[in-house]
């Protein structure tokens, strides 16, 4: 590193027992420092000015190094040389800071810029917060709205299960009275069995009595056969009847449970109809003061209980 301000020792010795007898060489250095070419565009400048005020530094102690020698061979002149060397000091770093004062400002306002582009990027980041918490918000209302679609839904089904339950019910009624009926028809069998086998006991007894009484007998079994012809016949008829009677009973039934499923349907789909109407109507009264979609999400959202204290009246 070069000096600073070339001299000659002697001069500066003798320059250090007069009173301002330094000022030349400070000036000098003063002039240097002013006429500096500072280039803080690029590290290498940058340096040259960081070397510049190193240079200062660096005559300043040579010059304090060399007044400290004459202190101490010169006593007498100790007084003079001390305020030298503090006129000297004082000058030398205020002309250091001069001589630097271009990077520091430099620097000064390098660390400005990198606060404001931190502020920046601070505001970017809560920018970008307020942004996904606008999208979080509108996917909460898109995901209730839907979930409020899904309840309606699931009513529907609840109310088509129970009008499928209620048609259930009633078949498994109507097959339990087709097995009445088939129970009775048995039992009507078994009673022309029945009556058949008291015939054939009233026949036996007739052919016991022929032996006392042959021609009584004859007209006894000839009335026994009439009897029991008759018997037969009627025995067929009530069965039939009661079969007959069976079987009209099942188809009263199973029509009357088919007019129940309609019937039940229709309420259904007519239920639908006035929530659809009603839901309807309050859309478009709410269309006076927003767009279609947004009153249609406005309903959405009373039926889904999303507004306290306000409700849809069916």
């Amino acid at each position: 590193m070069s000096e600073l301000v070339k001299f000659e020792e002697s001069t500066v010795l003798a320059a250090f027992t007069q009173p301002e007898g330094l000022d030349p060489l400070i000036e000098e250095a003063t002039n240097l420092v002013n006429g500096f070419e500072h280039e803080l565009g690029t590290s290498t400048g940058r340096a040259r000015t960081a070397s510049l005020a190193a240079r200062v530094a660096k005559f300043k102690t040579r010059l304090d190094g060399m007044g400290k020698d004459l202190v101490s061979d010169w006593k007498s002149k100790a007084k003079v040389v001390d305020a030298s060397r503090k006129s000297m000091r004082d000058a030398l770093d205020e002309l250091k800071v001069e001589a630097r004062r271009p990077l520091t400002e430099w620097e000064e306002a390098e660390s400005e810029k990198m606060k404001a582009e931190a502020a920046k990027q601070k505001q970017i980041q809560i920018d970008n917060e307020h942004e996904l918490a606008l999208l979080l918000n509108e996917k909460f209302d898109m995901e209730r709205a839907a979930q409020a679609q899904v309840d309606k839904e699931q009513a529907a089904e609840a109310l088509k299960a129970e009008a499928e339950a209620a048609a259930k019910v009633e078949a498994d009624r109507l097959i339990r009275e087709k097995q009445i009926a088939n129970d009775a028809r048995v039992a009507a069998e078994q009673k022309a069995a029945e009556e058949a086998e008291r015939h054939i006991q009233s026949v036996k007894l007739a052919e016991a009595a022929r032996i006392k009484s042959e021609a009584d007998a004859k007209a006894q079994a000839e009335e026994s056969e009439r009897q029991r012809v008759r018997a037969a016949e009627q025995a067929k008829l009530d069965q039939k009847a009661a079969v007959d009677r069976a079987e009209a009973k099942a188809k009263e039934d199973q029509h009357k449970a088919v007019l129940a499923a309609a019937a039940a349907q229709e309420k259904l789909e007519a239920n639908k109809k006035h929530v659809g109407a009603i839901r309807k109507a309050a859309k478009e009264s709410l269309m006076v003061l927003v767009d279609e979609a947004t009153a249609k999400k406005i309903v959405l959202l009373i039926v889904g209980g999303g507004v306290d204290n306000v409700t849809i009246n069916y």
